[in-house]
C-alpha cells in the first residue's frame, strides 16, 4: 500500500466517541470565548474610563476644544521621593519583639497607662495568651503583630515616618484617619517607645491613646 493509500485510510476511519462529546466541548468553547469578551470589554471600559479621568477639555471662545485650545493635559508626575538619611536607614528598621505576654502583663500595663477602664474591651482583642508583640519597619512602613502558638494576627498597619531630630517616630494607620507620635531610644538591640501625642480616634470604644500605650509603649522591644 502507498503512503497516500495510507493516509487516506488513516482519515477515512471515525472516532464515534466524538459525537457524544461535541456538544460538551462547544459549550465549554463558547463559554470561554464569552468570558473572554467580558474579561477584554471590561479592560477597555477601565482604560477608557481612566481616559476621561486624567484627561482634561477646554472650553475656549472657539468651542469645546477648539484650536487655540491647549492639548489635554495628562496626570501628574510622581513625586520624587526624598533621600534616605542614615538615621532613617537605620533607627528602627528591623523585626522587634516583646517577651512573652499574659493577661496579667496587660491588666497590669493598662493601670499604669490609666487606660485600667477598658480592659473589658481590650483585653478580648488580644488573645490568645500569652503572646508576643512583634513590630516589623521597613523604610516606610511597618506593622505590628499579635503572635502565639506559631500563629500570627495584624494588630495595626501603619506609615512610620522618623523626624529630623531622631528621636521621634509618626505612625499613621494605612487604612484609617489620625497619627501618632512617639519618642523612642534605642539602646543595643533593644527600642523602648514613650507616647507623646495622638489624633487617632476612638477604637471599639477605647480611646485611641490607650491602645497607642498599650501595644507601642508598655513593653520593651529586642531586635530580632
Amino acid at each position: 500500500m502507498s503512503v497516500d493509500d495510507r493516509l487516506r485510510a488513516a482519515f477515512g476511519e471515525q472516532d464515534e466517541s466524538w459525537d457524544a462529546l461535541s456538544g460538551t466541548a462547544l459549550r465549554e468553547v463558547s463559554r470561554r470565548h464569552t468570558r473572554g469578551l467580558r474579561v477584554r470589554r471590561a479592560a477597555v471600559a477601565g482604560a477608557l474610563v481612566a481616559a476621561v479621568t486624567v484627561g482634561a477639555v477646554v472650553v475656549t471662545r472657539d468651542g469645546l476644544g477648539g484650536e487655540s485650545a491647549p492639548d489635554p493635559v495628562g496626570p501628574p508626575s510622581p513625586p520624587a521621593q526624598a533621600e534616605r538619611t542614615p538615621s532613617a536607614k537605620s533607627a528602627l528598621e528591623g523585626r522587634w519583639r516583646s517577651a512573652l505576654l499574659d493577661e496579667q502583663d496587660l491588666r497590669a500595663a493598662l493601670e499604669a497607662a490609666g487606660g485600667s477602664a477598658f480592659a473589658d474591651q481590650v483585653l478580648p482583642s488580644l488573645r490568645p495568651v500569652p503572646f508576643r508583640l512583634v513590630w516589623v519597619v521597613t523604610y516606610e512602613t511597618a506593622a505590628l503583630s499579635l503572635v502565639s502558638a506559631g500563629e500570627s494576627v495584624v494588630l495595626d498597619q501603619t506609615t512610620v515616618a522618623v523626624a529630623v531630630d531622631g528621636d521621634r517616630v509618626t505612625v499613621a494607620p494605612r487604612f484609617a484617619d489620625g497619627a501618632t507620635v512617639h519618642r523612642f531610644v534605642v539602646d543595643g538591640d533593644e527600642l523602648r517607645l514613650t507616647f507623646v501625642s495622638t489624633s487617632e480616634p476612638d477604637s471599639d470604644g477605647v480611646p485611641g491613646e490607650v491602645w497607642q500605650r498599650l501595644l507601642y509603649d508598655a513593653f520593651p522591644l529586642t531586635r530580632r
